[in-house]
C-alpha cells in the first residue's frame, strides 16, 4: 500500500474518533505522528484531529528566485604610481543596517579626533600590523556586525565580486581593508572602509567601489 493511501486511511480513522467524541471540549492533545497527503505534510493529533503543517508563516512574503537580484561590484583604489590596485581577496558584507548605527550600539568608543567609523577602520589597520589592542577592538566590533550580515562574498584577484539571490530591498555594502599601494612599506599602506547604502532590485545590479565613495 502506498504511503499516501496509508496516511489517508489513518486520517479516516482519526476522523471517526473525532465524530464519536462529539462536541466534548478537550484539552490540547499532543502530536502523535506526521505523514504526507497530496504532497503536503499532515500533523496527526492524539485527540483524533489533524491539520496541514505550515512550514512558513503565511504573513511572511515569499520571493521567487526569478524575482531576486544580484549585486556585482568592482573594488579598487589608485596607487601612488597611477595604477589601480584591486581589493583582491577581500571580504565584502551586505548588511541590513548602516554600519554606523551598528557600531553606535556595540560599545565601541571613538578614538580621539576620530569618528566612530574611522576608529573601526583604524582598528583593522592596527590589527594588520599585529597590534594586540587594535585586534581586540576590531574583533569585538565585528561581533556586533555579524548579526546584521545578510550575505558575504570574497573578491577575486581583480577586485571583482558578486552577491547572488538577494531579496530586493535596501542594504549597506561594507568592506574594511588595508591596501598596499606600492612597495608594501608602512608609508604605502592605506586604510579603507566602504559603508554604502545600495538599493537592490530584481535582476542584475552593479556598483564600482573606489576612493570617491569610501568613507572619508
Amino acid at each position: 500500500m502506498k504511503m499516501a493511501s496509508v496516511c489517508t486511511a489513518i486520517l479516516l480513522v482519526f476522523c471517526l474518533v473525532t465524530v464519536q467524541a462529539g462536541n466534548e471540549t478537550k484539552p490540547a492533545s499532543p502530536v502523535v505522528g506526521t505523514c504526507v497527503v497530496n504532497g503536503r505534510n499532515v500533523i496527526l493529533n492524539g485527540d483524533g484531529t489533524w491539520e496541514y503543517f505550515q512550514e512558513t508563516s503565511p504573513s511572511v512574503p515569499q520571493t521567487n528566485d526569478d524575482q531576486k537580484g544580484t549585486l556585482s561590484f568592482d573594488a579598487g583604489v589608485g596607487s601612488t604610481s597611477g595604477d589601480v590596485k584591486p581589493i583582491a581577496g577581500g571580504t565584502f558584507y551586505l548588511l541590513n543596517d548602516d554600519l554606523l548605527n551598528i557600531l553606535q550600539t556595540s560599545g565601541l568608543k571613538p578614538e580621539k579626533r576620530l569618528s566612530l567609523l574611522d576608529t573601526f577602520s583604524m582598528a583593522n589597520y592596527g590589527s594588520s600590523l599585529g597590534i594586540e589592542r587594535n585586534s581586540k577592538v576590531f574583533v569585538k566590533a565585528m561581533e556586533s556586525v555579524k548579526p546584521h550580515v545578510v550575505a558575504t562574498t570574497t573578491s577575486d584577484s581583480n577586485g571583482k565580486g558578486k552577491f547572488s539571490s538577494i531579496v530586493p530591498g535596501t542594504y549597506y555594502l561594507m568592506n574594511v581593508s588595508v591596501v598596499y599601494l606600492n612597495t608594501g612599506s608602512l608609508i604605502d599602506r592605506s586604510a579603507l572602509l566602504w559603508n554604502l547604502r545600495v538599493e537592490i532590485k530584481s535582476g542584475q545590479n552593479s556598483i564600482t567601489l573606489d576612493q570617491e565613495n569610501a568613507v572619508p
